[in-house]
């Protein structure tokens, strides 16, 4: 609670704050004052409560402080479990990122994956838990939804994907991304003919 002057002053005058440690005794007699006359006792209690007034009021600003960094720790802290158990009850914790591009402009993901001028296609493999299959370049679409960032596939805590690239000119990429903390848990490119494989024994956790 704020203990306004007048408020100081009034304790002051009742006693109820004469032991105030360290409250300055002047004016002095160097004022010219008797200590006894009440212009100088009203004088050192206007001062003493000014005193009084101006620790109370730095003491409530400490403990306001304190007390916005404690909730904020305490809202941190359940910012962080919730997304412990958002984490934990998530069947589809991770995403696949898969991107097609040519210097550093993304094209139709179609592109990486359908040979042309008698180039073979090349195919998408993914484990997803339980589930497995071997996917012709016009099923990968299929598999996610289309983002701004590339093709998003849910994964499982369980999986596997191989793909390789058939483009000679295209660069093919994987991300995969902890879907609570937005962290990169592995990322690779490859150009024409070379391969990714994406595991989640192998994420960088």
């Amino acid at each position: 609670m704020r203990i306004t002057r007048d408020a100081a002053i009034a304790m002051l005058v009742t006693g109820s704050l004469l032991a105030v440690p360290a409250l300055s005794a002047t004016p002095t007699q160097s004022s010219g004052l008797p200590f006894d006359s009440l212009p100088f006792v009203r004088a050192q209690v206007e001062h003493n409560a000014d005193v009084v007034a101006d620790r109370a009021t730095a003491s409530e600003a400490a403990a306001q402080a304190a007390k916005a960094e404690a909730d904020a720790e305490q809202s941190a802290a359940q910012a962080a479990a919730q997304q412990q158990a958002a984490a934990a009850n998530d069947p589809f914790p991770y995403l696949a990122v898969v991107t097609c591009s040519f210097s550093g402009m993304r094209t139709a993901l179609l592109a990486c994956f359908a040979g042309k001028q008698g180039s073979p296609d090349t195919n998408f493999e993914l484990r997803n838990g339980k589930s497995y299959g071997l996917y012709q370049p016009y099923q990968i679409e299929e598999l996610g939804r289309e983002a701004d960032d590339g093709l998003e596939i849910p994964l499982t805590r369980h999986f596997e994907i191989t793909a390789q690239n058939a483009a000679d000119s295209l660069i093919l990429g994987i991300k995969i991304i902890d879907k609570h903390s937005h962290n990169v848990l592995f990322e690779k490119q490859v150009g024409q003919f070379d391969a990714i494989f994406a595991s989640s024994n192998y994420l960088d956790r």
